[in-house]
């Protein structure tokens, strides 16, 4: 019988480049005896004959969460945990008892959402009373078309905490938007160039936050012209009426003058502040507003990236950077489709830790002179 084990990983407060080698970890467990190399330890793994396990990072930790609130959804997680710990011992004595069939895998696909989702306090509370009635209901001789009903309503349940809790969660400065939640492969970025001001979310007409980001909305030429100049560092020409025709009444009109005070190629003949921004667009003008100006290149690691593309030398010299990394498993970059906020998110903060020697990353207690760390 496996109650779970919980290892919390303390790295080294230092700076030291030794620091920053990627860490082996040995699995001695029955007959395994095996190390692994950073998220290779995350998985199923079969411990002996009949036996496996899974490992599962506990929580996913956020660019700006303080030790304090990152412990106290640790300390949600172990308690919701707990309750679950012995609603799988009941289910697997149902099965003993050839009770529940088809019932109890539905039940337990409910279940993985909640091991996986991170709660606050008050949506844990109500997770661990819900599954506390699910394990009073769960009696000796449940029929199978009795444990898909109690499977279809905890699916219900899971579902409808997991959406009040991001509204919680953001409440309390958890995660930086309603729509971006700790789940999410951009929120870490997200969450770290809000802090900078460089992103915001969106008004209703008065004025007043939302609280949305809409991640998968596409980046328009003004939200590039904020996004690159913020990130930057250059700000805007504040007073000053833009050459533009189309910026003069705009809200970007500050921007798009201190764009032109620069000479950036990206308000000298576009029509639209409004328009999607292209992804090729919005790499020349990030890099631009950094002056820099990449070397000629005679080839391009993208197939539809031709040399003479006024954006190749800039998505080239990102590309080695590792800024972008183009489209997965594939050879293309696609420099002339628009690109969402999400995406533009993670170049921003990229560019501010790769070119201009900035960090966001977790710091991992509430002293601000602590050193930051990259956590899993």
């Amino acid at each position: 019988h496996w109650d779970g084990l919980i290892v919390e990983y303390i790295p080294p407060v230092t700076t030291s480049t030794a620091t920053n080698k990627e860490l082996e970890i040995t699995l001695s467990i029955g007959d395994l005896n095996k190390t692994y190399k950073g998220s290779e330890i995350f998985g199923r793994k079969k411990i002996d004959k009949y036996h496996m396990i899974h490992i599962k990072p506990l929580l996913k930790a956020l660019p700006g969460l303080t030790k304090v609130n990152t412990d106290r959804l640790v300390e949600h997680k172990v308690k919701v945990q707990e309750r679950l710990s012995d609603l799988h011992k009941k289910l697997d004595r149902l099965r003993l008892l050839n009770k529940g069939g088809s019932g109890l895998d539905e039940i337990e696909k409910a279940v993985e959402d909640v091991t996986n989702y991170n709660f606050d306090d008050t949506s844990s509370t109500e997770m661990q009373a819900e599954i506390d009635k699910l394990l009073k209901e769960l009696k000796d001789d449940v029929t199978p078309a009795a444990a898909l009903k109690k499977a279809a309503a905890l699916k219900r349940k899971v579902n409808n905490t997991i959406k009040i809790a991001k509204f919680r969660k953001y409440s309390k400065q958890l995660i930086p938007f309603k729509d971006t939640d700790d789940s999410e492969w951009f929120t870490k970025y997200v969450a770290a160039v809000k802090k900078r001001g460089v992103v915001g979310g969106y008004k209703d007409k008065n004025g007043n936050e939302l609280g949305e980001f809409r991640p998968a909305n596409n980046v328009t030429v003004a939200e590039i012209l904020k996004i690159g100049l913020e990130t930057a560092e250059k700000g805007k020409a504040v007073g000053k009426t833009p050459k533009l025709r189309v910026a003069v009444n705009h809200w970007a009109k500050a921007y798009a003058a201190k764009a032109e005070d620069l000479g950036l190629d990206l308000v000298k003949s576009t029509k639209s502040l409004d328009r999607p921004a292209t992804r090729g667009e919005v790499i020349r003008m990030v890099l631009e507003a950094l002056e820099i100006k990449p070397d000629k290149i005679t080839s391009t690691d993208f197939s539809d990236v031709k040399v003479g593309d006024a954006s190749a030398p800039y998505i080239q010299y990102a590309k080695k950077l590792g800024i972008v990394s183009g489209d997965d498993g594939k050879t293309t970059f696609r420099p002339n489709a628009p690109i969402n906020r999400a995406e533009v998110s993670k170049i921003a903060d990229l560019v501010n830790d790769v070119i201009m020697g900035g960090s966001d990353t977790v710091v991992p207690s509430d002293n601000p002179s602590a050193t930051p760390i990259n956590l899993p």
